[in-house]
């Protein structure tokens, strides 16, 4: 079972291509240590967190190990006077931990992501991030689930 950790986003040659690969970068980065002096405490386990466009396997729903899913959805664009077009998406952050530990995990986990990516420019200013979102979700299987929505634009 591969993680995101390990997983090689194979489009690179393409505008989200690259935006994967800061993305999951960057998102690795916040959940596993210390990054621009913001901590997760304790730090996520770079071994569970999954890439969901990769198709990776996750561990079975009933497990009592936290894990999370990495998912990037592109939506639509508008075209500037310029011909550049003005394009937008969302990294969905699942956080799935296990039942009866609460939402407190996955909102420690928000509060690091927000605090730390919201309004931030990547990939030399191509990409910022607009929103950072938190849905507290519920049950799923044996596990807790909240989604933590991060919102972008970029310019191609």
């Amino acid at each position: 079972m591969a993680s995101a950790a390990s997983t090689v986003v194979e489009d690179v040659g393409t505008v989200e291509g690259v935006l994967n690969l800061k993305l999951i970068s960057v998102l690795t980065a916040i959940v596993t240590g210390p990054v621009n002096k913001v901590l997760l405490d304790p730090p996520f386990n770079a071994e569970n967190i999954f890439l969901d466009n990769e198709k990776t396997l996750v561990p079975v729903a009933t497990t009592d190990t936290e894990y999370i899913e990495f998912v990037i959805n592109y939506g639509g664009s508008i075209k500037n006077t310029k011909s550049v077009f003005n394009r937008v998406g969302t990294a969905t952050v699942s956080v799935f931990t296990p039942l009866g530990k609460g939402s407190k995990r996955s909102g420690d986990i928000f509060a690091v992501i927000r605090k730390t990516m919201q309004g931030i420019r990547y990939v030399a200013d191509v990409m910022e991030i607009t929103t950072v979102d938190y849905d507290k979700g519920g049950k799923v299987g044996g596990m807790y689930m909240s989604n933590i929505d991060i919102n972008f634009s970029y310019f191609e």
